[in-house]
């Protein structure tokens, strides 16, 4: 891949407008506003900066796309939209899930941006989790940072879950519970993986905006787990509601893989 990110000045709306659609590719606080009210959207004057040019130029050649992320749980914005989505539902059923942490309190306190693909990573349907963290490393390794050198807590991400792989694996099969706890928080993981809210965010913003369903036949595997320690999974939306599951560390499904995401740092 030719394309280098350069570390420049932060781009300026007219620019991201430029590279990536308004509204398609582009998500940010007029979309939010629009989606979502006021009462769920960030202050104006006081967002953080766009990543440079460079990196929204790679990140369109990727299909990644740009979304304003902030400190809204799943039950906020249930409850803002009366878990309506169009003439549909915005969430299917939360009857098991009323209760837990990952819906009731957003793990991100701020407003930032990050850069999301559409769909999963190729190859990482049908994988368990371990799997599809290594597929991860893959893809922020050869591909999602170009030919910039991958900056220093990807490095450090990488080179923690290469030394802890092995013992992962075994730990699958002897205790799931510690297995899932260390894998969800390994910092690849935290670096490159979702939480259920920012999944259901972005479901909701594109819908809204752009009139369509994102993860409509699949799941992502986040970085959170339940109470119970399982780790849970978000996805296959449309009218009925968007889905919310949990699963053993290494369990695998047809359906289940893993969004690639990461948060800007500027």
């Amino acid at each position: 891949m030719a394309v280098q990110i350069a570390a420049t000045q932060p781009a300026t709306f007219e620019d991201a407008t430029r590279l990536l659609a308004r509204g398609t590719d582009f998500l940010g606080p007029r979309e939010v506003v629009q989606v979502f009210g006021a009462s769920l959207a960030p202050d104006v004057s006081n967002l953080p900066p766009l990543p440079s040019v460079a990196e929204i130029g790679l990140a369109k050649e990727l299909g990644h796309r740009l979304i304003l992320c902030g400190p809204v749980s799943m039950k906020q914005a249930h409850d803002v939209l009366g878990n309506k989505l169009g003439n549909g539902k915005l969430l299917c059923d939360t009857a098991w899930y009323a209760n837990e942490d990952f819906f009731l309190k957003p793990p991100v306190t701020d407003w930032h941006w990050r850069f999301t693909g559409e769909t999963v990573i190729e190859g990482t349907l049908g994988k368990n989790y371990l799997d599809q963290t290594r597929l991860l490393a893959k893809h922020a390794k050869e591909q999602a940072f170009g030919d910039q050198p991958l900056p220093p807590a990807y490095l450090v991400a990488i080179e923690e879950f290469n030394r802890h792989e092995s013992e992962l694996s075994e730990l699958m099969k002897s205790d799931w519970q510690k297995a899932a706890e260390q894998l969800a928080g390994l910092k690849l993981n935290q670096l490159c993986r979702e939480t259920p809210d920012q999944v259901l965010w972005d479901v909701a913003l594109h819908f809204k905006v752009n009139g369509g369903y994102l993860l409509q036949d699949k799941y992502t595997w986040t970085s959170q787990r339940s109470t119970v320690g399982y780790l849970v999974y978000v996805g296959y939306a449309d009218s009925v509601g968007v889905g919310v599951g949990d699963g053993l560390p290494w369990s695998s499904r047809d359906d289940l893989g893993v969004r690639f995401s990461r948060r800007i740092q500027v």
